[in-house]
């Protein structure tokens, strides 16, 4: 018969030594210190996907002003054309 299907040991005689504990505690020591690593590694990189997006901002916002500087260039420009021709084509 497999001694791991019966163990004839009664309860109240099985006692516990400080290595049973100690052998208890470590794989916990190594689930936790997992579990914050992973936890540091995912807000690491939220923060870093964070400032990618504050940059992507920034950036598009300066994009935005210059193109809004351009088209108001090309408007003037544009006017001052409209304005020019209006001028040689005026009948004399």
């Amino acid at each position: 018969m497999s001694p791991f299907l019966y163990d004839p040991t009664p309860y109240n005689s099985i006692q516990i030594t400080p290595n049973d504990i100690i052998y208890a505690i470590i794989p916990l020591v190594f689930i936790i210190i997992g579990i914050i690593v992973m936890l540091r590694f995912f807000l690491y990189r939220e923060q870093k996907v964070q400032e990618m997006i504050k940059m992507n901002k920034k950036r598009t916002l300066k994009s935005l002003i210059i193109m809004k500087d351009l088209e108001d260039e090309l408007e003037k420009e544009m006017s001052d054309a409209i304005i020019a021709r209006a001028i040689r084509s005026r009948p004399s």
